[in-house]
């Protein structure tokens, strides 16, 4: 009865060992499926605009203006506004939400007119507000109605 006792007691020291290794693959598993870090937030490392065209005459003039964001290719949500070449905010601040990992530019554009007797000149600018508060450069537009 002794040797049965050992080899019971053997079987259930080897089945509970099973079982804690299970547990802890188990919990890692978890972990990486539901916990773990998803990667890098996103983070902004560049903003340049540019106009399509600089110069425009009467009656009216629109521009085109082209933003190009470039990040670190985190995951997240990027808020922004434009500075109209008048130098007031556009509608916003606007946010693009959901950046995918591994998604590294982002594109914007911003229309802006002209129209009316004279001449004058403006820059337009984007400000990235989030993540990171980055400025882009200036994107100078002139326009003339003797």
């Amino acid at each position: 009865a002794t040797n049965q006792g050992r080899g019971f007691a053997g079987r259930l020291l080897r089945a509970l060992l099973v079982l804690v290794v299970v547990a802890v693959l188990a919990a890692a598993g978890l972990w990486y499926l539901l916990v773990r870090p998803s990667g890098p937030a996103a983070a902004v490392t560049s903003v340049r605009v540019t106009a399509d065209t600089t110069v425009g005459h009467c009656p009216q003039a629109q521009y085109k203006f082209t933003a190009k964001i470039v990040t670190n290719g985190g995951a997240g949500d990027i808020t922004y506004h434009w500075i109209q070449p008048d130098g007031t905010p556009a509608t916003g601040p606007d946010t693009v939400q959901g950046m995918q990992s591994g998604q590294k530019e982002l594109d914007l554009t911003l229309q802006f007119t002209y129209a009316g007797d004279g001449n004058t000149s403006g820059a337009a600018h984007l400000n990235v507000i989030k993540p990171s508060a980055l400025d882009s450069n200036a994107a100078g537009v002139q326009y003339s109605c003797p």
